[in-house]
């Protein structure tokens, strides 16, 4: 069943968001288009596209592109130009408010508190060209830093330059930052989750971590939390001790797609509580009492960014891991497991299982 869009400049709730373009792409249903101004989206062909072009009523006017060609020819139309790639198409949608370009590529996913979400699949998200991408919810942007994107394998992004554990000052990950003050910044006293799928590979260590902060590719010695392959870890302000939280988790294995959820609840029960889960299975869970758990808080940290492939490790050092990554979310609030269990079954058919 294909998507739902809405052109509005306000803010849409439980949807994906393209600059001015609004995408139900969750659970929620939209509900007719006389009452929410929601369309349903045309699937293109397989290996086509959709054009979708803002107009004043009755919905956007839609163009599908079937090929390479048909594409260039429908961008050029529309934009007055004369390329001669799709790459150039890719990156002049990617710019435009009141156009886009939609493959189909976006798997259903729960949307009731996502904040971020990143999907490499989409030339939405990512244009194809150079080292940028963009977040389907919010203006935040994101980074490639010596890592490689490749369409096969369903169009992951390939970590290149994992190591043993050697540790070094750049090295090659993604960073997914955010702009908004406040958003995706994590407090004790907040409830979050975070998911991303990772074919880990076991070169390195560090497999996700919020350990840099910095515009684009650059580092700052600031980090909170870090995921290895046996342990999550949230570091506390004075850089380790008895109040912050550590989960030891089963084995994340190598050489095999892996849907990671870690989902924070605040004073459960007196308790500050991590749960891990792989696959929608619980795999593993770390608890600390409320009352002494003082973990840092992040909130102010405007551009605190997300590392997918490596992560801190000393004196604004990192360990990165090889790997590939599809998709990486951010939720506001604490996923159930019968929740992880359900972004799973929605996505893992393009992993293979």
């Amino acid at each position: 069943m294909p998507n739902t869009i809405k052109y509005s400049a306000t803010t849409e709730s439980n949807s994906l968001n393209v600059r001015n373009w609004w995408i139900g792409a969750g659970e929620i249903s939209k509900g007719p288009t006389s009452s929410t101004g929601f369309w349903n989206m045309i699937d293109p062909p397989t290996g086509g596209w959709t054009i979708y072009v803002n107009k004043a009523s009755q919905g956007p006017s839609i163009t599908v592109a079937s090929n390479s060609s048909e594409l260039i020819a429908r961008t050029n139309s529309i934009s007055g130009n004369s390329y001669t790639t799709i790459d150039e198409c890719f990156d002049y949608f990617a710019t435009q408010n009141d156009k886009l370009l939609w493959g189909g590529e976006v798997s259903p996913v729960i949307t009731n508190g996502l904040q971020s979400y990143i999907d490499f699949s989409s030339t939405a998200c990512f244009p194809r060209t150079g080292n940028k991408f963009y977040n389907l919810t919010n203006s935040g942007v994101g980074y490639f830093q010596s890592a490689t994107f490749s369409t096969a394998d369903g169009g992951k992004v390939s970590t290149t330059g994992g190591n043993d554990g050697t540790t070094n000052y750049v090295g090659s990950r993604i960073n997914i930052n955010t702009t908004a003050d406040n958003l995706d910044r994590f407090g004790k006293d907040n409830d979050w989750s975070i998911a991303f799928w990772v074919y880990y590979t076991g070169n390195g260590t560090r497999i996700f971590s919020t350990g840099s902060a910095g515009s684009g590719t650059s580092d700052s010695c600031v980090w909170q939390f870090w995921l290895d392959q046996t342990t999550f870890y949230w570091w506390n302000a004075g850089g380790g001790g008895t109040n912050n939280i550590t989960a030891g988790i089963t084995s994340v294995p190598t050489n095999a797609w892996s849907y990671i959820t870690i989902a924070y609840k605040y004073d459960e029960s007196g308790n500050n509580v991590v749960r891990i889960y792989r696959n929608g299975s619980q795999i593993g869970s770390g608890t600390r009492s409320t009352a002494t758990h003082d973990a840092r808080d992040r909130r102010g940290q405007t551009n605190l960014q997300y590392t997918l492939g490596g992560g801190y490790y000393s004196s604004c050092r990192t360990r990165n891991s090889a790997g590939e990554f599809g998709l990486f979310q951010v939720y506001n609030r604490t996923l159930s497991a019968d929740e992880a269990t359900l972004n799973y079954n929605l996505t893992k058919s393009r992993f293979g299982l």
